[in-house]
């Protein structure tokens, strides 16, 4: 994972995020493939694009299918 910043305040870690080009923010927006993809691509992440189909692991809907239909590079 490319480091933005050294900083650890959360305001310096916003700024650098959103001052980032796009290259290196695309590069941040990856989720990690199934075992099979894994082996089918050779790749552990893929950065994530509109259309892919992912599983949930945080928050209220955990572990639930769906669809990326939005991607905020910002």
């Amino acid at each position: 994972m490319a480091t933005l910043t050294r900083s650890k305040q959360p305001r310096k870690q916003r700024k650098a995020l959103f001052n980032a080009s796009l290259h290196v923010r695309h590069r941040l927006m990856t989720a990690r493939l199934s075992e099979d993809l894994q082996r089918q691509y050779g790749v552990k992440r893929l950065p994530v694009r509109k259309g892919d189909t992912v599983l949930i692991l945080r928050g209220v809907t955990l572990r639930a299918l769906g669809g990326v239909r939005l991607l905020m590079l910002i």
